[in-house]
């Protein structure tokens, strides 16, 4: 599909699936960005959708399966989601750079040396303790280790990872896991991918994201159609 251009007066984002430069006019941007409340003005580049895949495992969309929706995430799926998210940051932070902002607070901030003086002494008490207690004082270091490494306000890194993947500016808060699966399954019938039955204002990474999230909730349903199968035949075997 071919871009189209956005009508500067209406201010209309182009329907289809563009890089989000095209959607948001301009590759290079003057924002009003939230810094521990703070609003901090910075310039921010769009993100072509290999440099957003480049940051890790990231995505636009989130369906837990049922019975997990309101399960917490271990401290390791947290620190994996906050290095994609610091990795976006370090890309689309044009002006201050993100190692500036980082030098400002690691100059400013006297509590980062004393966590790493208090990680150094968990650390230290892990090696002397076994079984539950060390499960226990290994959560905490990991807490510790995830305050010292992610240094930027979380405002800021949600902001900027909203930001640059078009959640604001898109539709892709509208694609729900019902109207995902309905398009997954028009696409196996017809051959082709999940967003071409999905209408709106995509960015190309959206377009990768559907499609991928399509698939798996395709076959999570097909799964589930063929174990309600085998349990109708056990059901009426004679």
């Amino acid at each position: 599909m071919t871009a189209e251009k956005i009508d500067v007066k209406e201010n209309r984002p182009p329907k289809g699936y563009n890089p989000i430069e095209v959607i948001r006019g301009a590759l290079f941007h003057e924002i009003c960005v939230p810094f521990k409340g703070q609003p901090v003005w910075c310039l921010l580049k769009c993100l072509g959708s290999l440099e957003v895949k480049s940051c890790g495992d990231i995505s636009c969309l989130y369906f837990p399966k049922k019975g997990e929706e309101k399960k917490e995430p271990d401290i390791n799926e947290i620190i994996e989601r906050m290095n994609a998210q610091e990795a976006i940051c370090k890309l689309a932070l044009v002006k201050p750079t993100y190692d500036e902002i980082v030098g400002v607070i690691t100059k400013t901030d006297f509590r980062i040396s004393e966590k790493k003086e208090e990680l150094k002494k968990i650390n230290d008490e892990i090696k002397t303790l076994k079984g539950s207690e060390r499960r226990k004082t290994e959560k905490m270091a990991r807490q510790i280790e995830y305050q010292i490494g992610f240094l930027l306000p979380d405002d800021t890194m949600s902001f900027l990872t909203a930001w640059a993947l078009g959640v604001e500016i898109t539709d892709i808060k509208k694609v729900s896991r019902e109207l995902l699966l309905e398009a997954a399954l028009m696409a196996k019938h017809y051959g082709n991918n999940t967003s071409d039955h999905i209408s709106g204002v995509f960015t190309d990474f959206q377009k990768e994201d559907i499609n991928r999230h399509g698939l798996f909730l395709y076959n999570e349903f097909m799964a589930n159609k063929r174990r309600e199968q085998q349990l109708q035949k056990k059901k009426y075997k004679w």
